[in-house]
């Protein structure tokens, strides 16, 4: 048990890296932009315009990809997972991830909003 110890905190640094740039950069913005999802004509320059303009198209990854809890789970699964089938982990290390991890990533925000 003593094994996942370093890897269930660098999994959680990781997640939270993932989940800080998404939400406290203009990485959205970019990204949607290069895939040719978001348009020049849709004239959305900032994170709080991108959040409105993800939510107005779709009702389903506008709560997905603008809640930090919500995407945050899902980002638990994806390199929980990730680490599961590179290193030969237990199931059970994608469990206590998805389950725990957010609840760390929600803890860093309400951090953050504070300072």
């Amino acid at each position: 048990m003593q094994e996942y110890i370093l890897p269930y905190i660098l999994g959680v640094l990781i997640a939270q890296g993932i989940s800080t740039i998404w939400f406290f950069s203009g990485f959205p913005l970019v990204l949607f932009s290069k895939l040719r999802i978001l348009k020049k004509s849709d004239e959305v320059y900032t994170q709080e315009e991108w959040e409105l303009w993800i939510a107005s198209k779709s009702d389903f990854f506008g709560e997905l990809l603008t809640c930090p809890i919500c995407l945050s789970v899902w980002i638990a699964l994806t390199v929980s997972a990730t680490m599961y089938y590179i290193a030969d982990y237990s199931p059970l290390f994608i469990v206590s991830a998805v389950l725990s991890w957010p609840f760390l990533m929600f803890l860093f925000f309400k951090k953050l909003e504070n300072e």
